[in-house]
């Protein structure tokens, strides 16, 4: 992955929930690129902005604020204007600030869907108003629905944030990451455990969840899949690359003539549940974690209750008529083309939850 080399200072880059899902993933996707800048007798490409609420007084073995050219910014999703405040940010801190990588909480936002709509166009906001070269918004992949509402709350949430740029911010430099259903959902708690080296769990949210998807798509439906940490991967290239992620000014505005920013689809993988059940237990089958035992036949519990959530829960049944009907549309080769090291199931539950051989992230 090539990143601004060229240049004798770095870039300093935003990132967003800096110790969630997505916003870990592309601290680490850029880090890795300083460290390969390193190896190579290069200065560092990015200046890492990671925003927290809570910034540890010492970085823990593993964390990512001891990652290299990361530096902890204190400050809230809900004030993102102090944020770019020199008096909130490190003193070295290469200014202006030159990219931001914005993404919310949604349905778990502690304002639900309001408030992740409240804080992207707060933080779209500031970027503008601070001359941010490069704003790059994870928001979600539609299924060629673009014009033609999910009826899925945390979807649409997501249009509206989108138009809200266009409409309000159509100078600002932007690319849209559209981003399917993550891996990393169907094994939350087996994540966790290769995270921290503790006894297995076995939890019953994270087995519900998978079970879930294993009952409510159609029989023959493959779903569309993207690992986590490749949309950090993504975003790294996206950052490094403005000239191909963002459009041409046009008219005075980054819109193409359909009225958008350039936009990246982002999937790995497509599979059914059979398909799920089946990797699942192939990954598992010969080691001492005892998962492979999550799809047997005899089992009628959990399938039950997944049965029962899928159809009584408004927004999990909603989803569900969208993931059948119409599905996500990504093309995963021409990707690939992109990130030739993007994973599919298998590699992902094998590097990410197994930790066999490293996480190639380059």
């Amino acid at each position: 992955m090539s990143s601004n080399t060229h240049e004798s200072k770095p870039r300093s880059i935003l990132v967003m929930l800096a110790t969630g899902k997505q916003g870990s993933s592309v601290v680490r996707a850029l880090a890795n690129a300083n460290a390969l800048a390193a190896a190579a007798s290069q200065p560092h490409p990015w200046y890492i902005l990671a925003q927290t609420r809570n910034p540890p007084s010492s970085p823990k073995a593993g964390s990512i604020f001891g990652l290299p050219g990361v530096h902890a910014v204190k400050g809230l999703p809900t004030n993102p204007a102090a944020l770019f405040s020199a008096a909130n940010l490190p003193k070295d801190t290469p200014l202006p600030i030159w990219g931001v990588f914005s993404v919310q909480q949604s349905a778990d936002n502690p304002k639900s869907m309001p408030g992740e709509i409240f804080e992207s166009k707060k933080l779209a906001d500031a970027a503008k108003e601070h001359g941010v070269k490069h704003f790059v918004y994870s928001s979600v992949q539609f299924g060629g629905m673009e014009g033609r509402k999910t009826h899925v709350p945390h979807f649409e949430s997501k249009r509206e944030i989108e138009e809200y740029i266009e409409k309000t911010h159509s100078t600002l430099p932007t690319t849209i990451l559209r981003p399917v259903t993550f891996m990393d959902q169907l094994c939350l708690a087996e994540l966790a455990h290769a995270n921290s080296h503790a006894k297995p769990p076995s939890d019953f949210a994270s087995r519900l969840t998978r079970h879930i998807f294993f009952t409510q798509l159609k029989p023959g439906k493959r779903l569309q899949f993207i690992a986590v940490s490749d949309i950090g991967v993504m975003a790294a290239i996206v950052f490094a690359h403005p000239e191909v992620y963002i459009n041409p000014l046009r008219e005075g505005t980054y819109l193409d003539s359909n009225g958008r920013f350039k936009d990246v689809d982002l999937a790995g993988d497509e599979l059914s549940g059979k398909d799920m059940a089946d990797v699942w237990r192939e990954v598992f089958a010969n080691n001492h974690t005892g998962y492979d035992r999550e799809f047997k036949a005899q089992s009628f519990v959990m399938p039950f209750l997944s049965k029962l959530v899928g159809r009584g829960m408004k927004e999990v049944r909603l989803m569900f008529e969208f993931f059948n009907e119409p599905g996500f549309n990504t093309d995963i080769p021409a990707l690939r083309v992109i990130h030739p090291k993007l994973k599919d199931f298998q590699t992902f539950l094998k590097q990410e939850v197994l930790l066999e051989g490293s996480v190639d992230i380059s």
